[in-house]
């Protein structure tokens, strides 16, 4: 009953340092439709990191903004919406096992450091109860790095993405990506489980060097 479609593109650029760390860079514009059940609405939106590369231990660690230019979402009838900016800190992992012929990468996204997604975590009213209620956390709570986004990728021959993840402490999502045409190709899919219904997730990107 409801859908999101959405175009990206991106650029990116990254430099040497010396023989130890790689330091990256880009931007992504963002094209959305999104429809609900009576309304459709169109945005626009940019994005930007940076990344440090760890080259010996295989550490990566970024600074993803969300929404630089606060994502316009326009509904007809005079009716819009903005989205705040977001900031998040990302650290990734990669390992290469050469006898299973792929690598391992550990990754994690932190919630927004700026406390502008509004509800960011859940806890269950009761031990053993489905349902959940809703918290807001900022930066200065114990917990909050614990709400972020965590995942783990067995990639095979740099050409088969296994992936599974945990959102928020509470939903388990999973998903596959294949890379052809030299890897420049790319097709991704993914599942995110819901308490009301789960949501799929798919992409086709295209990538020059």
């Amino acid at each position: 009953s409801a859908s999101d479609v959405g175009v990206s593109v991106s650029y990116g650029r990254q430099w040497r340092l010396r023989q130890r760390a790689e330091v990256g860079a880009g931007v992504t514009l963002n094209l959305l439709r999104r429809r609900l059940i009576d309304w459709t609405g169109y945005g626009v939106g940019l994005d930007g990191g940076v990344a440090l590369h760890l080259l010996k231990s295989g550490v990566r660690v970024g600074l993803m903004a969300e929404n630089i230019t606060t994502t316009y979402m326009h509904w007809g009838e005079g009716y819009y919406e903005l989205a705040y900016p977001h900031l998040r800190v990302g650290v990734g992992w990669h390992r290469d096992v050469p006898y299973l012929y792929g690598a391992i990468r550990l990754l994690y996204a932190s919630p927004d450091l700026l406390s502008q997604e509004g509800a960011n975590a859940s806890t269950f009213l009761a031990e053993g109860d489905s349902l959940e209620t809703p918290e807001e956390l900022g930066i200065t709570d114990p917990e909050f790095l614990f709400y972020g986004n965590f995942g783990l990728e067995y990639c095979i021959a740099e050409r088969v993405s296994l992936r599974v993840g945990l959102q928020n402490l509470r939903r388990v999502a999973f998903g596959a990506g294949i890379a052809v045409l030299k890897r420049s190709l790319v097709f991704d899919f993914a599942y995110l489980t819901h308490h009301l219904a789960g949501s799929y997730a798919v992409s086709v990107s295209y990538r020059w060097p």
